[in-house]
């Protein structure tokens, strides 16, 4: 799923980050840290103790940026990336390590679209939707295709904004640009407040 997402997000758009979603402070990038993980006190139920310097240098080695354990632009820029809901570690990641031994149960999947953005046409939105199907497909023993009108679907792709009931809320312009889930949910939601364009990266 997290493929089949990057996929999509390269043939389909190329969104900027917002402002709003700039790591300037050290106050944002302990926002940050809590948001993804890298800081293991947050909401810890018992007396802990992390420095900022080590959650800095986590991160550097992370995305293999030189560690100096300080907030420094290099660092700032990188972490203020539109990027995936997902925590880069912790419980979110050994859940997801365990979870991607899932597989679908069949070999022929089908995929409906919800609801579309408002940047992009119907029309054009399902040719890149395809598109970007196939080019999983064509490296993969498995066949996507478009499900017929009233058949229920194995990938749900939705535009959604803020909270759109999955407990996963979209945090507006910048951030988060998407997210999907594990087999056999299927759910793949994009963030209608970013600037989806038919332009490639």
């Amino acid at each position: 799923m997290k493929q089949i997402i990057s996929i999509v997000l390269f043939i389909l758009i190329e969104a900027a980050s917002s402002a709003n979603n700039q790591v300037k402070s050290q106050d944002d990038a302990l926002t940050f840290f809590n948001k993804y993980g890298y800081n293991p006190c947050f909401n810890s139920t018992v007396q802990c103790s992390i420095s900022f310097s080590s959650m800095i240098k986590e991160y550097q080695t992370k995305f293999r940026l030189k560690q100096t354990g300080s907030l420094d632009e290099a660092t700032k820029k990188q972490m203020s990336r539109s990027r995936c809901g997902n925590h880069d570690k912790g419980k979110s990641e050994l859940r997801i390590m365990a979870q991607l031994s899932t597989k679908w149960s069949r070999s022929s999947l089908t995929y409906s679209i919800r609801s579309y953005p408002t940047q992009i046409s119907e029309s054009s939105t399902d040719d890149i939707i395809r598109d970007a199907f196939k080019a999983w497909t064509d490296h993969i023993p498995l066949k996507i295709e478009p499900a017929c009108s009233n058949c229920k679907a194995n990938f749900v792709l939705e535009f959604a904004e803020g909270d759109h009931r999955d407990n996963y809320t979209f945090d507006g312009f910048g951030g988060t640009l998407a997210h999907a889930f594990f087999p056999e949910n299927g759910g793949v939601h994009f963030d209608t407040a970013e600037p989806w364009t038919e332009r490639s990266v």
